[in-house]
């Protein structure tokens, strides 16, 4: 894959952060893979429809949030993982999803997020 298309993970990574997207399950179902699952910053292991339904539930005046120190690579055939950190309500994330490219769409097939110790 070259540049433009791994940045085209990120935009989608970036659109998943969006309050307006997180609120809106169709908008978020488009973004996840079928099979997708997610370790959060607890521990708790989340099936897609799980996440769907926590992230409409937050509703899209949850806030904007934090996002840096983006990174991106390939790390197989139409696979990128997307690494960056997040800050929310004085909480720092590590943060990590594997985009799956299929028939030009990138959809998220893992995520975890692993809590910073200050």
């Amino acid at each position: 894959m070259d540049a433009a298309e791994l940045a085209g993970a990120i935009a989608a990574e970036k659109r998943l952060l969006s309050p307006a997207v997180r609120a809106d399950p169709g908008a978020v179902s488009e973004l996840l893979d079928d099979d997708f699952t997610e370790i959060g910053q607890t521990g708790t292991l989340w099936t897609r429809s799980q996440i769907i339904d926590v992230l409409g539930a937050e509703g899209s005046d949850s806030g904007v949030i934090d996002a840096s120190d983006w990174a991106v690579r390939e790390v197989a055939a139409h696979i990128a993982l997307v690494e960056f950190q997040t800050r929310q309500g004085g909480i720092g994330v590590r943060r990590t999803t594997l985009w799956r490219r299929r028939d030009g769409v990138w959809r998220a097939v893992a995520h975890q997020g692993t809590r910073i110790v200050d």
